[in-house]
């Protein structure tokens, strides 16, 4: 028998959450200038070290709003990996496409989750 692919991709999602974001939520890859922006993405931050997922969502939707990259990638893996309902893969796939396309390197590095899951026939609409 073999596994169940759309869990097999949640742990995936949840583990890359769980081994990377946190690191970087160390060593920001991105600083925004304007001030307000910012201060969403560090609230946001805060709301996750505490496991606080739905402040955590609130606050890094709003500094993705004004294009904050690192709240962008942030919000792919909260939001993909079930932290927050409703869950909404293909919400996060969006959000760490444009990650990606906006060089954050974590993204880059595991966008393959994602295309891998599109070329092995799953597709976003079928990742639940």
């Amino acid at each position: 028998m073999h596994p169940d692919p759309n869990t097999l991709t949640k742990q995936c999602l949840h583990a890359t959450y769980e081994r990377s974001s946190m690191a970087l939520f160390q060593k920001p890859f991105f600083k925004s200038k304007n001030t307000s922006v910012e201060d969403e993405y560090n609230n946001g931050v805060k709301c996750l070290q505490r496991k606080d997922w739905a402040a955590a969502s609130r606050h890094l939707s709003v500094a993705a709003k004004g294009g904050h990259v690192s709240a962008i990638y942030n919000l792919s893996l909260l939001w993909g990996g079930g932290l927050v309902t409703p869950y909404d893969f293909d919400l996060a796939a969006d959000c760490w496409y444009k990650a990606a396309a906006m060089e954050h390197p974590k993204a880059k590095q595991t966008l393959w989750l994602i295309e891998a899951a599109d070329r092995g026939g799953f597709g976003t609409d079928n990742l639940v």
